[in-house]
């Protein structure tokens, strides 16, 4: 009896909620499965707990981030990975990381290529050295909250970017708990190499110590928008759309050549000089010495070679040579 009204209380499950059924219709809840609320029905302290319809113990069920395995490792380095789809306009990116220690100094990152130096990660969230899991913001990490990890615990990780604005928001949460918001509004790194899309994450961890982390869920949106010519501001050439096409941005006029994008003046080539031509040497005849006196002139005077050497003295024969080797002119009478 409640107020004058005939109430019969429900107890569904036996513990998952309290419903009162009245006289007059009505049908309202009274507990949402507090055991602790005022009216809601007791159970026994034997230690046993709460028994399901069959009047049998229940186990609570086991969490299913207990057991889980990592998909991807991360050991004093980076590993990088590239999505299946460009995000252009906006990315909601979801991730199950676990640190392997306390103080781990490890990172979750996204960025517009792959991610081989911190300077390539626009976002990173990260485990710190402190003990808590914090942001990059521009050209610092921060939070708008605190909140510390634990080693061998699995963290869910969601990251909603804004690509065009290059702003992100994080939250983070206990593996199958709700999660908080991070961070809202941080900017992308201030010196990434990111233009007009993300493209591929990352995980990082220092000192040897693992990152354990799950293939994340990518949800990527927006087109890539083509670049012109004239948005390019370039005049002649063949440059990139930046959507994997190619531009068709003229030629030059005669006498011009394209570089970077621009008609200059090409350079007037100039033949190199023809070298000299050298001297014809002069013709040289040579002569046979003869060597028996038969074949002579009759007019020549000629003494045998062992005849000279001997009347010179610095006029040595080879050695080991005959004295006698030959015949040569000496002189030719005068005509």
């Amino acid at each position: 009896m409640i107020d004058g009204k005939f109430c019969v209380r429900l107890g569904l499950f036996g513990v998952l909620s309290i419903v009162s059924a009245c006289g007059d219709g009505t049908l309202g809840v009274i507990d949402g499965g507090n055991p602790n609320a005022p009216g809601a029905p007791t159970s026994p302290d034997d230690g046993s707990g709460p028994s399901d319809p069959t009047g049998l113990p229940s186990t609570p069920p086991a969490s299913p981030c207990a057991s889980r395995a990592p998909d991807v490792r991360s050991s004093n380095g980076w590993r990088s990975t590239q999505s299946s789809q460009p995000a252009f306009d906006s990315l909601r990116f979801e991730l199950k990381a676990r640190p392997q220690i306390a103080n781990l100094d490890g990172i979750v990152a996204i960025g517009g290529r792959n991610i081989g130096k911190f300077s390539d990660a626009a976002i990173s969230v990260r485990f710190a050295e402190d003990g808590y899991i914090d942001a990059r913001d521009g050209a610092a990490y921060g939070s708008d909250m605190d909140f510390a990890y634990d080693p061998g615990v699995w963290y869910d990780i969601v990251v909603t970017a804004d690509v065009l604005a290059q702003t992100y928001d994080v939250e983070v949460g206990r593996c199958g708990e709700s999660r908080k918001a991070l961070i809202s509004g941080a900017a992308f790194r201030f010196d990434a190499s990111v233009s007009d899309r993300l493209t591929d994450w990352a995980v990082w961890s220092s000192n040897g110590n693992e990152l354990g982390a799950s293939v994340p869920t990518w949800t990527a949106s927006g087109n890539c928008a083509p670049a012109t010519c004239e948005s390019l501001g370039i005049d002649c050439g063949q440059p990139t759309d930046g959507c994997d096409g190619t531009l068709s941005c003229g030629g030059c006029e005669s006498g011009e050549m394209c570089s970077s994008g621009v008609c200059v003046d090409a350079p007037v080539s100039v033949p190199p000089p023809t070298p000299p031509t050298p001297p014809t040497p002069p013709t040289r005849t040579c002569h046979q010495i003869p060597t028996s006196p038969s074949i002579l002139p009759s007019q020549a005077h000629i003494r045998p070679i062992s005849a000279i050497v001997a009347n010179n003295p610095n006029v040595k024969a080879p050695a080991n040579q005959p004295a006698f080797f030959g015949w040569t002119a000496v002189s030719w009478p005068a005509t």
